[in-house]
């Protein structure tokens, strides 16, 4: 990944700053899916 990543010249883009933007962007993502869920009890299923 990492060759494939030095030809394409995408280092450029792999600062510490944008890395981190990106995860919060996806975890974003994710809690937007259990946002309005209601706890549910360990011993109901989904």
């Amino acid at each position: 990944m990492a060759a494939f990543a030095k030809e394409r010249d995408w280092d450029q883009f792999h600062s510490l700053r944008n890395l981190l933007m990106a995860l919060v962007g996806k975890v974003g993502e994710l809690l937007e899916i259990f946002q309005w869920r209601e706890e549910v009890s360990k011993e109901l299923p989904e």
